[in-house]
């Protein structure tokens, strides 16, 4: 199967930014909330986002590391 047919289009777009914003070493990194306003746009909706980290997720992707401090989403590439 096609990975960009199991993908929405949120989806494709966030993971083309955890991708330009991983760690090219460590394969991890960390969104904050500026980030992914100033990168996705203020019309990406908070389900949207929530959705499209499901759907990276499991497609075993990557792994969402939930920051109990602070605002921002850390992941790991998968």
């Amino acid at each position: 199967t096609n990975l960009w047919q199991n993908l929405s289009a949120e989806g494709v777009r966030l993971y083309l930014l955890v991708i330009i914003c991983a760690d090219e070493i460590r394969g991890a990194g960390r969104l904050s909330p500026e980030v992914l306003e100033r990168c996705l746009g203020s019309n990406f909706t908070r389900e949207q986002l929530e959705k499209a980290f499901r759907e990276l997720e499991n497609l075993s992707l990557l792994k969402l590391d939930v920051l109990p401090l602070g605002p921002g989403i850390e992941f790991r590439l998968l």
